[in-house]
């Protein structure tokens, strides 16, 4: 049996076809030379101009996230209304029973612009206080908190006049462009963390407001503001009196009683000092009793024949020890760490 033939007619004719060489062309790098039939053919970029230019490629993070999509970043409307409830939030802005979401939007960002002025002050101050620590000790470790600071308070303002469009645009590109934090910072011209940070406090925000038991920031009656500044009140001069507390018993000075033992006063040894040095007595170095230290002369008895000087020393006051008396009448010497720490309290015969 023969089989069937089917004769198909003829397709219409197309007269817009033509032949894109750039699809069989192989990718060139930025900078290359190909050598031709004609002679050489280049980009026209050289190193020195590569070595100028700036590439910039969009952060798509293909791979799954760790957290589904929530149900707020799935429809526009829900973001509108989470997006204005945030900046309220923020600002303690009690809602306007009524108001659209434009007006609400609207109010918000009004009041986030009164707030101009306070962190143009603030980050003035903080960086005249920068520049002072930077002048006189570039070491201090209140250097890099004020830089932190300093950071913040510009990212704030950046941000202070659209503060409603950056919140949309990142929830729109982390969840439905899959953008990673590091992208969607790039592209917005902020922090990666400040990108991770707002999308954490919208997902609070979000589960805050689903509560039925949920009170906002912005109710507070005067009864409990009253009763919250009167608690921090409190709570500071608690802690005022045992910072106080603190430094009265790191201080040792005569007369104060560790355990069974009163403070008399500081001990003063006389000892044989070899003279190391001849320049003035009070800068000499001394070899004590107790290995070598840095100690202060007081007063010089006399000089020896044999090249030994008597002196009264006090010592560092890393080594300082105090005389004590104790209950029963014997008097001993005590080093300033171990009356702080209360290591000795009475003499060896009383314990």
């Amino acid at each position: 049996m023969l089989d069937t033939v089917t004769k198909l007619p003829a397709a219409p004719p197309r007269f817009n076809l033509s032949f894109d060489k750039s699809a069989y062309i192989a990718p060139q790098y930025p900078v290359s030379v190909r050598k031709t039939k004609g002679g050489f053919r280049s980009t026209g970029i050289g190193w020195e101009d590569l070595q100028h230019m700036s590439v910039r490629n969009s952060r798509c993070d293909n791979r799954p996230k760790q957290a589904a999509m929530p149900e707020w970043a799935r429809h526009d409307k829900l973001i509108g209304e989470l997006a204005v409830s945030f900046l309220e939030n923020r600002i303690r802005l009690q809602p306007i029973a009524g108001a659209t979401l434009k007006e609400r939007r609207d109010r918000a960002m009004k009041e986030l612009a009164a707030l101009r002025p306070h962190y143009n002050v603030t980050l003035t101050n903080c960086c005249q206080r920068y520049v002072e620590l930077k002048n006189t000790n570039p070491r201090d470790k209140r250097l890099r908190k004020l830089e932190i600071q300093i950071e913040n308070l510009d990212t704030q303002l950046l941000i202070l006049d659209k503060s409603i469009g950056i919140i949309v645009s990142i929830i729109y590109m982390y969840w439905r462009a899959n953008m990673d934090s590091v992208g969607v910072a790039l592209a917005l011209g902020i922090k990666p963390p400040h990108v991770r940070t707002i999308l954490c406090r919208l997902q609070s925000l979000w589960e805050k407001l689903q509560d039925p038991n949920y009170v906002p920031r912005y109710v507070m009656s005067y009864r409990q503001r009253a009763e919250n500044d009167a608690r921090r009140k409190l709570r500071q001069e608690e802690l005022a009196l045992q910072r106080q507390a603190r430094q009265q018993a790191y201080i040792v000075a005569p007369g104060k009683v560790y355990g069974r033992l009163t403070v008399l006063g500081l001990h003063v040894d006389v000892v044989p000092v070899d003279v190391i040095s001849t320049v003035e007595p009070r800068s000499l170095v001394a070899y004590g009793p107790y290995g070598r230290k840095r100690e202060l002369w007081i007063e010089n008895k006399y000089l020896e024949p044999t090249g030994f000087r008597k002196a009264i020393m006090r010592c560092d006051p890393a080594f300082e020890s105090w005389d004590c008396k104790c209950e029963c009448g014997k008097q001993i010497t005590v080093n300033t760490t171990k009356l702080r720490q209360s290591e000795v309290t009475s003499c060896n015969f009383c314990k």
